[in-house]
């Protein structure tokens, strides 16, 4: 089992340290909270604007909600058109496109951060009004609320932050902002009508084209490495470096594992338990178990090899661990007539590392291996056993992280 565990771990690690480094130009290396949801809500809608750039004059039903997203808050502001308003925000959509799309391909030149605080923004005759998210031309700045940014549904996280991206776009030579009437959106809030109805347009886009707009759908569902709370279960093998001289001395193990782990950004402190255990037979009548329950606790590191958070290896990560662990050794034997047993406990340590591979919905694949540091003996004259070799041990598992 050894030999096979040892050849997954290193196409694993081989895989990885292939895997170019890219420069970061993203919000956050998918290490960080609302990374992912924001990256796939710019891809999102830049695959939106260029599907509607090349297609959207051919849809007469852009600003209007279709069958898909019927009976949701994100259709509400396409509802409230009437006619002409309609035909303004679909013509007004098309000629936008190429700007929005234009403005996320040059992504870097826009600062978008997190903010924990209330975001409050000035209207005409100086009121405030509370927002998710605010934007400023200059610097070209977008700030949005976290926590409120990862409570959105993701259709409503596009028609938000497209709003705001709407914001750096110009309509007729002039900054599109949220103040003064526009064609058929009359009054001072006219402007912002017709900004939320394209927002609205372009978030619902994808039930009018639900074969073109479909790229972002997977990365979402992806497991994300920047969850804090990690949940495993490893199944494995141990064993120790070389044989004991004795007969009746245990060499390797069956390995099981159940541990918590707490991961801030890049290091994080873990909890475990873990079993190793074995049933043998000696000189074909003596029955010799050894059972080992160990309880560790330490810190983790983890490492990303690929920096873009969208892609498989992007989310994928080494974790590197030392733990300082408790063990309680339990050992018998019986040859069917008489039997001994005897019991021991030690301090000892354990330093490993495990490959996280994401699946879906929180899930991942892990495979690692650990060296463990415990040397104990057992006392009782029937048994007298000295296990003063190292043990190295490898494994598989799942975990679930949220």
């Amino acid at each position: 089992m050894r030999t096979r565990m040892i050849s997954i771990i290193g196409l694993a690690i081989s895989l990885a340290a292939a895997l170019p480094v890219r420069a970061n130009s993203y919000v956050g290396s998918g290490g960080s909270e609302g990374d992912v949801e924001l990256l796939v809500t710019l891809m999102q809608i830049k695959e939106s604007f260029e599907v509607i750039s090349t297609k959207g004059r051919d849809k007469t039903s852009l600003c209007e909600c279709n069958k898909t997203f019927e009976g949701r808050g994100v259709c509400e502001p396409l509802k409230a058109l009437n006619e002409p308003q309609i035909k303004f925000c679909h013509d007004t959509l098309n000629e936008q496109a190429s700007q929005m799309v234009k403005l996320i391909d040059h992504r870097e030149d826009i600062n978008i951060r997190w903010t924990n605080s209330p975001i409050e923004v000035f209207e005409e005759g100086g009121h405030k009004r509370a927002a998710d998210a605010v934007a400023s031309r200059s610097p070209r700045e977008i700030v949005i609320n976290l926590k409120r940014f990862l409570e959105l549904k993701q259709p409503e996280r596009v028609l938000l932050l497209t709003h705001e991206l709407f914001h750096l776009t110009d309509l007729n030579g002039h900054p599109l902002t949220d103040v003064g009437a526009v064609g058929p959106f009359t009054g001072e809030q006219g402007s912002r009508h017709l900004v939320d109805a394209m927002a609205a347009a372009a978030s619902v886009s994808v039930g009018v084209f639900p074969k073109d707009i479909q790229r972002y759908r997977a990365k979402l569902s992806r497991s994300q490495a920047w969850r804090s709370n990690w949940f495993t279960l490893d199944l494995g093998g141990a064993s120790a470096q070389s044989d004991q001289s004795s007969n009746f001395a245990v060499n390797s193990y069956t390995r099981t594992q159940l541990a918590y782990r707490y991961q801030w950004n890049h290091w994080g402190i873990m909890g475990e338990w873990r079993s190793e255990t074995n049933d043998k037979t000696v000189l074909d009548t003596i029955k010799v178990n050894e059972n080992l329950s160990i309880l560790g606790a330490g810190v983790t590191y983890r490492l990303f090899p690929a920096a873009d958070p969208l892609t498989f290896f992007g989310q994928s990560h080494f974790l590197f661990h030392a733990l300082a662990e408790h063990i309680q050794a339990d050992y018998k034997f019986n040859d069917g007539y008489t039997g001994a047993s005897d019991s021991t406990s030690v301090f000892g340590a354990n330093v490993g590392a495990t490959y996280y591979l994401p699946l879906f919905w929180g899930f991942w694949l892990d495979a690692g291996v650990a060296y463990e540091i415990h040397p104990y003996k057992y006392t009782n004259p029937l048994v007298k056993l000295n296990y003063n070799q190292n043990i190295f041990s490898e494994y598989i598992g799942v975990s679930y992280a949220f």
